[in-house]
């Protein structure tokens, strides 16, 4: 019993890291493989997965796209583009790869609109990010 209270307790702040954000009735829960931030000089895996109304949809139900902008978005700034695949551990997860050379602060932008038309609302979310320290 304490074993399994130890393992729940290690996995916790894990599960608990992934941050929700929403616009109406959609929410995005943003991942990346970098404890939440992003390695500077090397990929770093980031995704999503998207509920609408509480309910999980697959990718392929949004016409997303999945953007990155050194520090806040603007007209100005031309932001990386991340290519998206479904989720290797989780199919109703998007991810893609997106490497960045500079520290610093970056925002994720995941706009979308439904597949089918009146599935859900048009949306545009932000999520910020940090850079983390690269160890050998």
């Amino acid at each position: 019993m304490k074993r399994t209270l130890s393992l729940l307790l290690a996995l916790l702040p894990a599960a608990a890291a992934h941050e929700v954000v929403s616009y109406g009735t959609v929410s995005a829960e943003f991942h990346t493989d970098a404890g939440e931030g992003l390695r500077t000089g090397d990929d770093t895996l980031v995704g999503y997965r998207l509920t609408v109304a509480g309910k999980v949809i697959a990718p392929e139900a949004c016409r997303c796209q999945l953007l990155l902008y050194p520090g806040k978005p603007s007209a100005r700034v031309m932001p990386h583009v991340i290519e998206l695949s479904p989720g290797f551990d989780d199919p109703q997860a998007a991810e893609g790869w997106v490497k960045v050379e500079a520290p610093g602060t970056y925002t994720l932008v995941l706009a979308g609109k439904p597949a089918h038309p009146g599935a859900f609302d048009p949306f545009r979310i932000e999520h910020v990010l940090n850079t983390k320290e690269n160890t050998p």
